[in-house]
């Protein structure tokens, strides 16, 4: 009857009335900074404080290189329909990102506009293909290794853009931004050569890896990559690649096979089992969440530091 068509449509406005409220941009004071990766939000949190909110589709014990197009969340499209910025990882390693922006109908954050941010351009990129590049080489990496931030160095110029950006944004603010940027750099300068001390037992070890996640860490704090199980990034080894790794192994002992969480033990326990001596499988997060306790970026290398040094029985 009129009356219960009635309450429906009562119903239905007011359910599109909310949806509306979610979604639309410009909502709140705070600005909504939706990043592609844990750590570039922990970061943006630091510098826009309490004048943002941030949102990023991964934990920490997940790799958003690893996501592809038709994984994406109607969540997280509704999430980006509301953002004032929105920060890539860079280097082609979220492509899936540019389906949540488009999809987002919100212009604020499309490439080329104030709200879209590559971090990238301001440190040197390790592990970028020459010659050409094709996907046999891997469907990773193909604009150079993105694991950038494991190297704390690269936070300097990655947090110098975020707070730039901001400021561009909410130039009203600007004096917070540049004085938390402050902050966290004199804070990172400190960790930084503290890392660098007790680290220094590590330099020299011989270390294997399953992705080549850990090019940063290792050149910052000068372990020896002796060679990787999938050399093609996001490609399963081969068996030829696993020969290949064992006796780069054989020939140049590394006591630590370390993987991401996302990684499975198959191939590493394989590789141990075909060596004459002891190996650590150790799964390492690589991101701020990654493991327990590891709530910020400075917690992240204080674990990675210490799991290593315990692992090569120098703790």
């Amino acid at each position: 009857d009129d009356s219960m068509l009635n309450r429906m449509l009562r119903t239905l406005t007011v359910a599109l009335s909310a949806l509306w409220l979610l979604t639309r941009p410009g909502l709140s004071a705070e600005m909504l900074v939706m990043t592609s990766n844990v750590d570039h939000a922990w970061m943006a949190q630091w510098i826009g404080g309490d004048l943002v909110t941030t949102y990023t589709p991964h934990k920490g014990f997940q790799e958003p290189e690893l996501t592809w197009v038709d994984e994406v969340f109607p969540s997280w499209i509704m999430r980006a329909r509301r953002a004032g910025l929105y920060v890539r990882y860079g280097l082609l390693a979220d492509a899936w990102a540019d389906t949540v922006i488009e999809a987002s109908g919100n212009p604020d954050i499309w490439m080329g506009e104030p709200g879209n941010l590559d971090p990238t351009g301001d440190f040197e990129v390790l592990e970028i293909p020459t010659g050409p590049v094709d996907r046999r080489m891997g469907d990773l990496h193909l604009f150079g290794n993105p694991h950038y931030l494991l190297d704390p160095a690269n936070a300097i110029p990655v947090s110098k853009r975020i707070a730039e950006r901001l400021t561009e944004l909410m130039p009203e603010h600007g004096e917070t931004f540049a004085a938390n940027l402050k902050a966290f750099l004199e804070r990172l300068e400190v960790k930084m050569a503290e890392w660098t001390r007790r680290a220094e037992p590590l330099r020299g070890k011989n270390i294997a890896t399953y992705h080549r996640t850990w090019s940063y860490f290792a050149k910052r704090f000068g372990l020896n990559v002796v060679g990787v199980i999938e050399p093609k990034p996001g490609i399963e080894p081969t068996p030829s690649d696993l020969r290949t790794l064992i006796r780069a192994m054989k020939a140049h002992p590394a006591p630590v096979i370390v993987k991401a969480p996302v990684y499975s033990d198959r191939w590493p326990k394989f590789v141990a089992e075909n060596l004459d001596y002891e190996v650590t499988i150790r799964t390492l997060g690589a991101h701020v969440g990654g493991d327990e306790g590891v709530e910020t970026y400075f917690d992240l290398f204080d674990y990675l530091i210490d799991q290593l040094l315990d692992d090569y029985g120098l703790g």
